[in-house]
């Protein structure tokens, strides 16, 4: 599907910035290995068949490795998180939401001054909005006809003998709403299936995915190449 399209620099995104973000937010850790995932084509061939348990990676397909260090259960919900993330970048769709947030973060990288422009002018244009306090009459606040007759609240009538509901864990309050979050991308997210008849556009003649060719910091490289999980 779509073996024209650069998955890899969708996913990693400007200097890496878009993988890095996903991390972050997921709280995993992943990286891109197998056939392909390294840029220097020359050097993943040499590793390739140098017969090194730490590059055996590269013998198979391109995919996304990740992993969580947590407990069992919360690992598992980072994990389902991650992967439903991580599903809405493998979309050959080069005029997405993603992509145009991509395409603005690189005019950003590219022009600084872009930045400082639009803050300027939303500093200059939110002044003008407010209103004074005196344009607005002070509402009169009507009381309850149970507190006219002298009669107590209903909520006292309630019985005291009532306990206050009991909050689950905290560790399990973390990973119902890790998988909360899970459940809102999967729902939000573009899957490919077999009876979907979308167009989905290769070609992009102002941004092409080339301009992802410098992945960014060398720390981030590691995580690219994969050599790091050898060590």
């Amino acid at each position: 599907m779509g073996p024209e399209f650069n998955f890899v620099g969708k996913l990693l995104g400007p200097k890496g910035n878009s993988m890095k973000r996903l991390q972050e937010e997921t709280l995993t850790k992943m990286a891109v290995l197998g056939r392909g995932s390294m840029r220097d084509k020359q050097k993943e061939e040499e590793l390739r068949a140098s017969g090194d348990p730490k590059y055996v990676h590269l013998l198979e397909d391109l995919h996304v490795e990740i992993t969580a260090f947590a407990s069992p259960a919360e690992a598992h919900a980072r994990i389902a998180y991650a992967l439903a993330e991580v599903r809405r970048y493998l979309v050959p769709d080069n005029n997405d939401d993603i992509r145009k947030e991509q395409i603005r973060e690189m005019e950003l990288i590219s022009d600084p001054q872009v930045a400082t422009g639009a803050a300027a002018g939303a500093e200059s244009g939110g002044g003008g909005g407010g209103s004074s306090a005196g344009e607005h009459p002070p509402q009169s606040i009507t009381p309850p006809a149970h507190a006219a007759r002298g009669l107590p609240p209903l909520v006292r009538k309630l019985p005291a003998s009532l306990p206050p509901p009991v909050p689950p864990p905290p560790a399990k309050r973390r990973v119902l709403s890790i998988l909360d979050k899970a459940k809102m991308a999967l729902d939000h997210s573009y899957g490919i299936h077999d009876d979907d008849h979308r167009h989905y556009s290769f070609d992009t003649p102002e941004f092409a995915y080339d301009d992802y060719a410098d992945y960014g910091p060398d720390e981030f490289t590691e995580v690219y190449n994969g050599e790091a999980y050898g060590k």
